[in-house]
């Protein structure tokens, strides 16, 4: 069972993609959070396959996020879900070493189960 944490300020798409893992019962969410930093202790602590998170948040950012995961341990998938499609935004989280970038307005449960499923491949 794949082990998830997802980090987004918002608090309506933090439950929906919460809900989008109910019945999906080779994932199990060990943590959703609204503070990056609350989550970044977490994800230390409990080590997740994989992190969703968002860009813009307040306390800390996401490029900044996924830097502090990905020192702390690089095998840990990260997939960026953001209203974001500014070229740089995108280019420098894929330097960091995310494995994919989902714009909110386009996220849909088979899209995102499909990337989930080529992370396991």
């Amino acid at each position: 069972m794949k082990r998830v944490m997802i980090v987004e300020d918002e608090k309506l798409v933090l439950w929906g993609i919460t809900s989008l893992f109910e019945k999906h019962d080779q994932y199990a969410i060990v943590g959703s959070f609204s503070n990056p930093l609350e989550a970044l202790d977490e994800i230390r602590k409990q080590q997740p396959d994989l992190v969703i998170t968002d860009i813009s948040m307040p306390q800390m950012d996401g490029i900044t996020l996924i830097k502090q995961v990905k020192d702390f341990d690089p095998q840990i998938h990260i997939i960026v879900l953001s209203c974001y499609d500014d070229f740089e935004i995108v280019h420098n989280a894929f330097k960091l070493g995310i494995d994919d970038y989902i714009l909110k307005h386009e996220l849909e449960e088979d899209r995102l189960f499909s990337i989930l499923k080529g992370l396991d491949a």
